[in-house]
Formats: structure tokens, sequence, C-alpha cells
């Protein structure tokens, strides 16, 4: 008959669970890494101001780019696992005049997205949907009007943390509803990470 040694205690061809006494022979790192919990994962906040440019089409028979030079901020918030970006951005066009009037956008957007990371997360290529209202500007010399549409911007985002600072730029495709051109846009990021 053959014997069998198990959790330090010979038996013949029998198994017994080790002893409470051979636990203690666990090494002591060992018994903390299995005792502790795993790291919770942590989020990165982002703080950002933006420099626009759109590119509005020909709307009807006005030439004129109701998007234009643009300036905003942007909030968000990174989950590391599983990687989605949560965040909110506010971005005022300039946009253009006419003989017919002047005409600007204002957009306010929710934005969800997914950082895919490079180069040991100093790299971010981040494909991102912002969704939201636009206000359309028109000023004409005897009335104004600042009617509200759905907005709606798909975009790509390249990102560069040099932390704390974050840079990014980013190509979207702003698309209003209703009586309004829509835009080719890129936007610059700079901005600090938290």
């Amino acid at each position: 008959m053959k014997r069998l040694a198990v959790g330090g205690v010979a038996w013949l061809g029998l198994w017994a669970p080790p002893a409470a006494a051979d636990t203690a022979a666990l090494p002591a790192a060992t018994a903390r890494a299995a005792a502790s919990p795993a790291p919770a994962a942590s989020s990165e906040l982002t703080l950002s101001l933006l420099g626009a440019y759109g590119a509005g089409g020909r709307f009807e028979d006005s030439d004129v780019n109701r998007f234009g030079f643009g300036v905003g901020a942007r909030v968000g918030v990174t989950l590391e696992r599983p990687g989605i970006y949560l965040g909110g951005s506010i971005v005022r066009f300039f946009g253009g005049e006419d003989a017919a009037g002047e005409f600007h956008t204002t957009t306010l957007s929710a934005e969800a997205g997914y950082d895919f990371s490079l180069a040991q997360g100093s790299l971010v290529v981040r494909p991102m949907l912002a969704l939201g209202l636009a206000q359309l500007a028109t000023i004409q010399s005897d009335n104004a009007g600042y009617p509200l549409a759905f907005h709606g911007a798909p975009g790509l985002l390249f990102g560069l943390r040099l932390a704390p600072v974050w840079l990014s730029v980013e190509a979207r495709n702003d698309v209003v509803a209703g009586s309004w051109s829509n835009a080719a846009t890129v936007m610059i990021a700079a901005g600090a990470l938290l």
C-alpha cells in the first residue's frame, strides 16, 4: 500500500484536510494577500477648455457659416475599468453674417465614449457621441430668434496624458435637427487631470 503525504500528514491511501496547525505554516504574505480585498477601480476626472472650428455648409440660399470659430469647456470622468467616458460640454460657435442678418450656434451636450489606451496609458483614442441641445441664433435688424433644436455629434478624440496635463484633438460631425446647417468640426482641448 502506498503512503500519501497531504498537508504534512501521511495517510494510507486516504485524504484528509490539513489540520488547523498546518494553515499557520502558510507564508504570512500569502495569507495577507488572500485576506485583502481587490483594489477598487479608480476614476479620472478631466476639466478642459476647448477651441473649435465648425465648417458649416450652405443652408437654403445662404452661404453664411453658422458655426465657424468657437470656444467652450468640457468636464468628464473616465472609469478605469472598463474605460467608459461620461461627460458634458458647452461650445459657443461665433458663426457669421450677411445682408440677411447674423447667425451663430451654441451646443450643450452630454457625452459618452470609450477609452482605448496606448503607450502605457499616455495616449488615448476615444470614439464619442455627444447628444443635447443647440441654440440657433438668428439676429436681424428688426427681430431676433433663439430657438432650441436637438443636437447630435459623433466623433473621434485623440488624447495625450501628461499628468496633470490633458491635451486632445477631436473631429466630429455636428448635426442639428430642423432648419439649420450641420458642420464638420475640429476641436482642441487643454486641461487638467484630477
